[in-house]
């Protein structure tokens, strides 16, 4: 069986490595986040994907999301093995579709449920969840209590994101997008999972890529906080709207990426082309 593990923890990709490889004899290939799983999936066809959810780049849930929406991957068995997946598991089963949900705890327990789940994962697949619920030692609820409190902020600062005009894309260090709020997905006329994981310079024609990509060189070796703004005459267009783009320069694990603004400049532009009495 051929199986992709998706983790940011090496300790678990090796532990999970030699035990479906070297004892249960699957083809095995890993991924430290969801942007690097993307990745292996152009070339690589697993019939399970272990993931993780909390990550960098590309989380588990949105993984799961755009293997669900890909057409030759959504056959895949999801397994969902995270530290807060006792907590979560109702709400991320329902909103990333994934098949199965197992807490991380003591090695031997998440040796056995895997053993279990892959076992069947081959079966007829049922919309009941095979829910595993572990129990942890004490001295590993704190730590989970604060991650808790840690997606608690992030979603707090998401939900703000969704709601701005302007289209909001992360990118990584080498411009493929992270994230996308609703305005970039509209604007682009893509949906999330659609966009997650191109190359930001691959929506736009082809004579204008060479600008935009220079443009991102420029704010990513920016040592400000300051906005690199990519607004030219004529203006860019993407899905049959006019739009300026601003890249403001981040850090990203000791990576320089940028966070792109797109912003609508269709009204401003038929404005300025509209004849005036």
């Amino acid at each position: 069986m051929k199986i992709l593990v998706v983790d940011n923890n090496p300790v678990v990709l090796r532990v999970l490595t030699e035990f479906l490889s070297g004892e249960l004899g699957h083809e095995v290939r890993t991924a430290n986040d969801g942007l690097g799983a993307l990745h292996l999936l152009d070339d690589f066809l697993p019939e399970v994907v272990i993931t993780d959810l909390v990550m960098p780049n590309i989380g588990g849930d949105k993984l799961c999301r755009i293997i669900r929406d890909t057409p030759h991957l959504n056959h895949c068995f999801l397994i969902i093995l995270s530290a807060i997946a006792a907590e979560e598991k109702d709400e991320k089963k329902q909103a990333c579709g994934a098949d199965a949900c197992v807490a991380k705890g003591k090695t031997v327990d998440v040796k056995e449920h895997l053993r279990q789940l892959l076992a069947g994962a081959g079966e007829h697949k049922s919309d009941t969840l095979y829910e595993v619920d572990l129990t942890v030692g004490l001295e590993q609820v704190h730590n989970r209590e604060v991650t808790r409190e840690l997606l608690n902020s992030r979603d707090y600062f998401a939900g703000i994101v969704e709601f701005l005009d302007d289209g909001v894309f992360g990118l990584s260090h080498d411009d493929h997008i992270i994230y996308a709020n609703r305005a970039a997905a509209e604007l682009a006329g893509i949906s999330e999972e659609k966009l997650l994981g191109r190359e930001f310079t691959a929506l736009f024609a082809d004579n204008e890529r060479a600008t935009i990509r220079r443009g991102l060189r420029e704010a990513q070796q920016q040592n400000s906080r300051q906005a690199q703004t990519i607004d030219y005459d004529p203006p860019l267009s993407l899905n049959g709207n006019f739009i300026a783009l601003r890249c403001l320069p981040v850090a990203v694990d000791q990576q320089r990426a940028v966070v792109v603004l797109m912003q609508d400049q269709s009204a401003r532009v038929l404005e300025r082309l509209t004849p005036r009495d």
